[in-house]
């Protein structure tokens, strides 16, 4: 028998706005797409605030190049604080298995956009909407934040509680 990752149910008010900011959580690293985060933001602009929260070997590069447009917050020591900063959760990883990043973001009813890599496919392809997008595709991560962007207040709550029950429903304690 496996037993995938799973995450504790904080907490959640699906009736809180999200802010409309976005984020990167994790190491700085090229599997996990750092570079790509940063890219996607230059070419999306500044229809919302670009968030990097980890540290790795990538940063100082990554800050040099890429911080007029994207904030880098180091690593977060209390990450509760900081996904009440999240609102949308931006995943361009090259790699992946299944990302506690992500199981932690959806169990908060923040939506996540990610490559179609590792896990993801399966904990992201049951939501309504797409939310994935090619490993590498700046394009295709670009419309994923557009379409974000773009919802409705009731459209985006729906999306907020499809979030979590996902989790509840696979990826929770009580699921395992």
């Amino acid at each position: 028998r496996v037993i995938t990752n799973f995450v504790s149910l904080p907490a959640f008010n699906p009736g809180r706005p999200l802010p409309r900011r976005i984020a990167f959580v994790g190491r700085l690293s090229a599997e996990k797409g750092p570079d790509l985060f940063c890219r996607i933001a230059r070419a999306a602009g500044p229809i919302a605030r670009w968030d990097v929260y980890g540290d790795g070997p990538m940063r100082q590069a990554l800050a040099t190049e890429y911080g007029d447009i994207v904030d880098f917050h180091g690593h977060s020591p209390v990450m509760e604080e900081t996904w009440r900063q999240v609102g949308l959760l931006l995943m361009p990883s090259r790699a992946e298995g299944l990302p506690m990043a992500a199981l932690e973001a959806l169990a908060r009813g923040i939506p996540v956009a990610a490559s179609a890599v590792g896990g993801l496919p399966s904990l992201l392809g049951g939501l309504k909407g797409e939310w994935l997008f090619d490993a590498g595709d700046v394009e295709g991560a670009v419309a994923a934040v557009r379409r974000w962007r773009a919802l409705a207040p009731a459209a985006l709550s729906s999306m907020r509680l499809d979030a979590r029950r996902v989790v509840e429903n696979d990826y929770s304690p009580a699921a395992a």
